[in-house]
């Protein structure tokens, strides 16, 4: 493999492709950098900062999101170094306190589970995130309101109330803050000067250094979601900071922080609960696996990724390469130019070290049999269904969205999507079709289902759905029926814009619109008051609550309150 070497005639060019996809995307700033283990050979930062034009410099700090997961793994493996905690210790070791309801028994979650979102806790609790008087501790308050998802080690759904248990069990271990304990033991030995802010007050008193948010207008805004309680996010990186701590995985130099095998241990791929597919995976902090491009000579990505409303982060090593790449943005659809800098600028690298990715090619055979009893039913995940309808002819047919598609059986397990009707006339949208496979396996007592989704130049393949459960629809959810509108905070109504409980023949549906974005979310009916969300991953299994006085109705979902309209 050639020796990286990038030209300044391809540098100019990277800087066109981040210009051009900020300016798509209106995006104000944004900052990128290309990264080996010894050296920084590109980096480059754009637009600017605030209302005012100042230039983005490499002094600003912006907001990484959940890319703070990693610190946080790191000061979990430093305290097991230390013989502080041991990964499989039960949480309720360090936090005695902690209780949440549960419908699944009540079977220890370990710290190991947390780090790898397989605890079965729920996802978030909104207002505990974006109140500004809550703290770290109050997790502990707000989960006893939660029910249990899943039993630990059943499912993979991401938690940021679990990492906010990962500060907690820090401190209780450390006997230091959070805040505290990274400064002294992540942030010294790494020479990162990143800031954990998760108040209005501590961030304005570094306002002078920090990146302001910015709507898809371009307008500057303050993020609801600027409170985030810390473990979970709240941290702010200048883009030197995350190519010091990128440097640290990519050398595999302990430097005093933790054992040779501890960071082996967290940037090794797991098995997992999915170990049969290779699909996505999460580890101790880290993703992996999320990226396949089409050539072996690539090899595996980790990372992670970061997203509040208005700022996001990805921060992604090709170990096999020594290579790798980090994208920050301060505006509302910088998700979207990220996705494209990223792509154009990964290919050209990968061309320089000599490796050409092929367009995408269906490398798969068919086969001829039968489909599995498994895939003859209907699946859901949190906002998307795919509806199993038989024909006449006995062939299967589903329905996921507008598209109609058929499954046609691989050598390999996969089912491929075969577009249908009249939508299979538009080419785009067959081309996007035709690249989806899907996986059904037996996890635990339910059918998962897994997708693959194939690009022009790489593959990503996730856990996606798990099979559809009919509900008995009572009477009180009968009578709750119709629209409602938030309650609560101000930050709350910024992000639930309106919710909607209506039934479709025998579903129960709750359609949220939430920063932006559709939902619906199908419920099963536990009793009058309590109903949980069906799918698989993220938001699965959570609770959704009614409490119903005479004609007038209250849900909770995700913590946030509405109120039905008169």
């Amino acid at each position: 493999m050639k020796k990286l070497r990038i030209p300044t005639k391809q540098k100019h060019t990277f800087e066109q492709i981040i210009k051009k996809a900020c300016k798509k995307a209106k995006v104000k700033g944004a900052n990128f950098a290309i990264v080996g283990p010894d050296k920084t050979y590109f980096s480059y930062q754009y637009g600017t900062v605030d209302e005012t034009g100042e230039p983005n410099d490499p002094k600003q700090h912006m907001m990484i999101g959940s890319s703070t997961k990693m610190l946080t793994a790191l000061a979990i493996l430093k305290l097991h170094d230390d013989q502080l905690l041991k990964l499989d210790d039960p949480i309720t070791q360090y936090l005695p306190t902690f209780s949440i309801q549960s419908r699944l028994g009540d079977e220890a979650i370990t710290i190991r589970q947390l780090l790898m979102h397989t605890s079965g806790l729920p996802g978030d609790d909104y207002p505990l995130i974006t109140s500004e008087s809550n703290t770290l501790s109050d997790t502990l308050d707000v989960l006893k309101k939660h029910y249990r998802t899943t039993k630990p080690n059943t499912m993979y759904a991401y938690s940021n109330l679990g990492y906010s248990l990962l500060g907690l069990i820090i401190e209780s271990a450390s006997n230091s803050s959070y805040t505290d304990y990274l400064k002294t033991h992540i942030f010294k030995p790494l020479k990162l000067e990143m800031k954990i802010l998760e108040t209005k007050k501590k961030r304005e008193q570094h306002s002078d250094i920090l990146s302001q948010s910015f709507d898809r207008k371009g307008q500057v805004k303050e993020d609801p979601l600027g409170t985030l309680i810390s473990a979970g996010s709240s941290t702010y990186s200048t883009l030197d900071d995350l190519i010091k701590l990128m440097q640290f995985f990519m050398n595999k130099d302990p430097i005093n922080l933790l054992r040779k095998d501890t960071l082996k241990m967290m940037l090794d791929c797991p098995d997992g609960i999915h170990k049969q597919v290779n699909s996505e995976r999460v580890g101790l902090g880290l993703r992996h696996r999320y990226y396949r491009f089409n050539s072996k000579a690539v090899g595996p990505v980790f990372g992670h990724g970061g997203n509040t409303i208005y700022h996001h982060s990805t921060f992604d090593i090709f170990p096999k390469l020594n290579i790798g790449f980090i994208a920050m943005t301060n505006s509302e659809l910088g998700v979207k130019a990220i996705m494209q800098m990223n792509l154009k600028i990964m290919l050209k690298v990968f061309k320089l070290l000599g490796i050409r990715v092929p367009k995408r090619k269906y490398a798969y055979t068919i086969v001829d049999k039968e489909l599995p009893e498994s895939l003859k039913q209907s699946f859901l995940s949190p906002g998307l269904n795919i509806t199993y309808k038989p024909t006449k002819s006995g062939k299967a047919r589903y329905k996921m969205q507008l598209f109609t598609f058929t499954l046609t059986p691989c050598h390999d397990g996969y089912y491929r999507a075969t577009p249908r009707g009249i939508i299979a006339r538009l080419p785009l949208i067959s081309r996007v079709i035709k690249g989806l496979r899907f996986r059904p396996e037996s996890v635990g007592d339910r059918t998962v289902l897994y997708l693959e989704m194939q690009r022009k130049y790489h593959r990503i393949t996730m856990a996606f759905a798990t099979n559809y459960e009919p509900s008995n629809i009572t009477q009180a959810w009968e009578d709750a029926l119709g629209r409602y509108k938030p309650y609560g905070n101000e930050n709350n109504e910024k992000l639930l814009e309106f919710a909607e409980l209506k039934k479709q023949k025998d579903n129960l549906i709750l359609r949220v619109k939430m920063v932006g974005q559709v939902m619906n979310l199908y419920l099963k009916v536990i009793n009058d008051h309590e109903a949980i969300i069906q799918g698989y991953g993220r938001n699965a299994r959570e609770t959704v609550f009614l409490e119903s006085q005479e004609t007038n109705h209250h849900l909770r979902v995700f913590g946030l309150a509405c109120t039905k309209e008169k």
